[in-house]
C-alpha cells in the first residue's frame, strides 16, 4: 500500500520534500508547451 499524504500535512513540509498527495484534479492551466495542475482533497488545495 502507498503512503500519500493529505494536502494539509504536505504543505507543513519543507521546501524541497518530497510528498506523495493524493486527490481530485480542481484546475487545469496551461502556458505555451507547460501544464499546471492544482489538485484538491478534503484538507485542502495544492
Amino acid at each position: 500500500m502507498q503512503d500519500y499524504q493529505k494536502i494539509s500535512e504536505a504543505l507543513k513540509k519543507s521546501e524541497g520534500e518530497k510528498a506523495k498527495v493524493r486527490g481530485w484534479i480542481y484546475r487545469t492551466r496551461s502556458s505555451g508547451k507547460l501544464a499546471f495542475v492544482t489538485v484538491r482533497d478534503e484538507s485542502g488545495i495544492i
